[in-house]
């Protein structure tokens, strides 16, 4: 489970892959707004995140692309998983964080 959460896998590739992806990186996107008063450092990797995000909506969710109920199931399996597993996801954000910026 350890590579479902793995916030650098996601930034690394440069693009959000799927929904759980996208979840994910939201959560961490916002974890990351807190994170900033402590360590400066995280707002580039938080506006890189954000554009990631923006770029998959784009692509994904714009009104001119057509949305598919599977889309939208899917989405929303992903935001439940996302919100079941958030604890896991912000010690991922930690690990990341330690790892990578401190």
């Amino acid at each position: 489970m350890e590579n479902e959460y793995n916030i650098n896998k996601i930034i690394e590739s440069g693009e959000i892959q799927n929904e759980f992806d996208l979840e994910v990186a939201l959560a961490c996107h916002r974890l990351l707004r807190l994170m900033i008063k402590g360590n400066p450092k995280l707002k580039t990797t938080r506006k890189r995140l954000g554009d990631m995000i923006h770029d998959y909506e784009s692509k994904n969710w714009s009104a001119d692309s057509p949305i598919k109920p599977n889309q939208i199931k899917e989405s929303d399996l992903a935001e439940l998983y996302m919100e079941k597993e958030m604890h896991q996801i912000r010690q991922s954000l930690t690990r990341f964080v330690q790892d990578n910026l401190l």
